[in-house]
């Protein structure tokens, strides 16, 4: 149990992996998101982008299909931000390795 839990990346391809309904394992993926969402004691925050780099290309995300699963009124608030700037994103980071400092 932890008072605040992170699932970034929560996409198709990655949650669940594009293998998974090959090797048979879409069930394991499935069992494994429930548990890191109900390890979430006050908060769970749960991202995914809308385009990402693969290879040097970009490519287009998709949110999980595994999302359509979690009740709608276990959802408090649903943020959909705007792409940051290199710069931003930048930023971002710096401060946040300035808190771990």
């Amino acid at each position: 149990e932890y008072p605040h839990v992170f699932l970034v990346g929560v996409e198709e391809g990655l949650l669940p992996h594009s293998r998974s309904a090959v090797e048979g394992t879409l069930d394991e993926e499935r069992r494994l998101f429930y548990v890191a969402i109900t390890r979430a004691m006050q908060t769970l925050a749960i991202t995914h982008c809308r385009t990402r780099m693969k290879y040097g290309s970009k490519v287009l995300c998709h949110p999980s299909s595994f999302l359509k699963e979690v009740p709608e009124e276990l959802c408090d608030e649903l943020i959909d931000s705007e792409p940051v700037s290199l710069d931003e994103g930048r930023d971002m980071f710096t401060a946040m390795r300035e808190m771990l400092d």
